[in-house]
């Protein structure tokens, strides 16, 4: 079965740090939640500035 993969607006309401997941298992997708619970490598980690 082929994934359909499509872009994700995001709008952060103040600047923090985002870890985004590629595993599957987390229940907020994109966004990492430690549901893999284990040593696997989170696919992003990045700082979300808010634009004023």
């Amino acid at each position: 079965m082929k994934l359909k993969m499509k872009p994700v607006l995001f709008k952060p309401a103040i600047t923090r740090e985002y870890w985004l997941c590629n595993c599957k298992q987390t229940k907020n997708r994109p966004f990492c939640d430690g549901s893999h619970n284990s040593d696997f490598v989170k696919a992003s980690h990045s700082v979300i500035r808010r634009k004023e």
